[in-house]
């Protein structure tokens, strides 16, 4: 029997030039355009611990989601980040 293992991925973003909603609003879009491509899951990061130097929006880390997708449809999100996060 062959079982095929996921990666978990931490996505943070930051761009300096965008205010707090601006960068939510930007993590929210992400999120939902992760979701519509073929992955286990995807959510928003829940503010548990703080790390130091983060921020939190409406108790969420700011600029922060997690992924989880099997290997064979790892590369397509990658592809899929790279082109488009290219301008963050």
């Amino acid at each position: 029997m062959s079982s095929e293992s996921n990666v978990k991925l931490t996505i943070a973003l930051s761009n300096p030039d965008l205010d707090a909603e601006e960068q939510e609003r930007e993590t929210r879009n992400l999120l939902r355009e992760i979701k519509d491509l073929d992955v286990e899951s995807a959510e928003l990061v829940e503010v548990a611990e703080t790390p130091l130097g983060s921020k939190a929006f409406g108790g969420f880390l700011l600029g922060v989601l997690q992924t989880e997708v099997s290997i064979a449809n790892c590369k397509k999100l990658l592809g899929f980040l790279g082109d488009r996060t290219y301008s963050f």
